[in-house]
């Protein structure tokens, strides 16, 4: 099954879940998405494993951004706070902090279409042998 030009790389999961990279001039890009009853907990709100998807896979991205090898990484811990209900369309950012041969550390954060701040997390990753 072929995928769309701005999907490229996604894990199936990713995909089924409707998580969109917007590209915005260099890497690692925006990831986006539009929260649809399937994504909610029982106050009709983002599942925090949604927001967690999210963070986690704007974090990797942003460590693979910044090995010179695009290796993929992998996740070893991550932290997250949630600060406030996520609902509608919610936009993930994301850098990394530190990179070495094998290691790096990043950090995301979820915003909602106000702007206003619904989760931020950092978190460690792995680079996979090329």
């Amino acid at each position: 099954m072929a995928r769309p030009e701005w999907q490229a790389g996604l894990d199936p999961f990713i995909e089924f879940l409707g998580i969109r990279i917007v590209v915005e001039q260099e890497l690692p890009g925006f990831l986006e998405l539009d929260l649809v009853p399937s994504h909610a907990n029982r106050f009709d709100v983002a599942h925090g494993g949604v927001l967690m998807t999210l963070l986690d896979v704007m974090m990797a991205r942003a460590c693979q951004a910044a090995d010179a090898l695009a290796r993929s990484p992998i996740t070893i811990e991550m932290k997250a706070s949630f600060i406030r209900p996520g609902q509608g369309r919610l936009r993930c950012s994301g850098n990394c902090l530190h990179a070495s041969k094998s290691l790096a550390h990043a950090e995301a954060r979820i915003t909602d279409a106000a702007g206003e701040i619904v989760a931020s997390a950092s978190g460690t990753y792995k680079y996979s042998r090329p």
